[in-house]
């Protein structure tokens, strides 16, 4: 079962031009090894800024009159990641993919306000399809994220979200009450590296038996030829030898111009001249003669079944088992280019997991080393507690 992923970020001034650079991939494509440069022509706007900064500041002194200054820590905008499992997205179609996404942003618009929307960008060329949506937290005229996105309000927007949006393409809502707590984006793109590398390893497995299978069928279509031809070789063979049989025939039962010498010629009183054959002999010769026209029927009527053969059996048959072996010794090798493939991206994958988390545990200790030693303790427990309870699936929770 697919659930709807809505995952929250909290935005300062010092991090506004760093997550355009990110939506807006000016830099990224070419340094972050989770994006597939050429697939990023891919990505789509469905609400564009090209100034994160200048578009924030415009929204504020516009919709947010109460806030007569802007702290240099405040949170000036909220990025939502919208998104589902791979599996979701491979079966629904491009155009289905798109309105999901459009329905998510209008969902946003009117829950807090067109006019709040900085940048909705949908991103096909990472792992899985997903929409960062940016919107600045105002409310009551005052930019305050805090009082606007409360636990509550966080917890009430997964579940209207997964109501309004999601079950209308069969997504379920995360599970309410658990205490998995929030991923940060690292982690997100973490447990997607996981989940594409889990695949890539299953689809390598399949290739390897569908390799060995093909090697199968072209090991058995071989020796199926091979047979064909050595049926061909034995047929000709055989007629070789009837035709030399025939010739033999024909040479010894040739018609002599001389009597044999057991006839016996005798003239009629009229001069007519007879000829006396012994009754023994003439039955050997008729005979034979009788032989040589069976023999002769029999020779033309293999003859025949020899053009047969040559040219259904020898001929198209012996084509088509060639034709067989090459087609699947070249679907034999297409497999193993595919699965050469897809080896390197499992390793590929597998250094991108590996490296992410080294960022993230460099991360927490840097955080780590701040705490008292007591809390920093109490810390590592829950975070180690919190992954044994985790499951395959990826569920961001109920709270952002």
């Amino acid at each position: 079962m697919s659930y709807a992923v809505v995952h929250m970020q909290k935005i300062n001034a010092g991090a506004i031009r760093g997550i355009q650079s990110h939506i807006n991939r000016e830099h990224e494509p070419h340094t972050n090894p989770d994006v597939d440069s050429a697939r990023t022509p891919e990505n789509y706007a469905l609400v564009e800024s090209r100034n994160f900064y200048r578009d924030v500041q415009h929204i504020i002194r516009t919709h947010a009159p109460k806030t007569k200054t802007v702290r240099k820590d405040a949170v000036l905008a909220c990025n939502f990641i919208v998104t589902s499992d791979h599996d979701f997205f491979q079966q629904l179609p491009p155009d289905r993919q798109r309105a999901f996404f459009q329905d998510a942003v209008d969902w946003f618009a009117n829950r807090y306000g067109k006019n709040l929307i900085l940048s909705a960008v949908v991103h096909m060329d990472e792992t899985t399809p997903h929409l960062h949506l940016s919107l600045v937290p105002i409310k009551d005229g005052r930019l305050a994220a805090k009082n606007l996105f409360t636990k509550s309000e966080l917890r009430e927007l997964q579940t209207a979200f997964a109501k309004d949006v999601g079950a209308t393409y069969g997504l379920q809502r995360g599970l309410e009450g658990s205490n998995r707590g929030h991923l940060t984006e690292l982690q997100f793109k973490i447990r997607s590296s996981e989940k594409a590398l889990e695949r890539a390893s299953e689809r390598v497995s399949e290739l390897a038996k569908e390799a060995h299978i093909q090697e199968a069928m072209a090991s058995e279509a071989e020796k199926r030829l091979s047979k064909a031809r050595n049926e061909a070789a034995g047929v000709n063979t055989e007629y070789l030898a009837k035709r030399a049989y025939l010739a033999a025939c024909d040479a010894s039962s040739a018609v002599s111009v001389m009597y044999p010498d057991y006839a016996v010629v005798k003239k009629s009183l009229f001069g007519k001249e007879t000829v006396t054959v012994p009754k023994e002999k003439w039955e050997e010769r008729h005979v034979s003669a009788n032989e040589k026209s069976a023999l002769r029927r029999a020779v033309r009527q293999f003859e025949g079944a020899v053009d047969d053969f040559r040219q259904r059996t020898s001929g198209q048959y012996v084509t088509d088992l060639e034709k067989q072996v090459e087609e699947l010794s070249s679907e034999n090798t297409a497999l193993l280019h595919e699965n050469r493939s897809l080896q390197a991206l499992v390793r590929q994958k597998d250094h991108q997991a590996e490296r992410a988390m080294d960022a993230l545990y460099d991360k927490l200790d840097a955080v780590l080393d701040k705490l008292p030693a007591a809390a920093a303790e109490q810390f590592v427990q829950e975070w180690d507690a919190n992954e044994m309870r985790e499951k395959p699936e990826m569920d961001l929770g109920p709270e952002l």
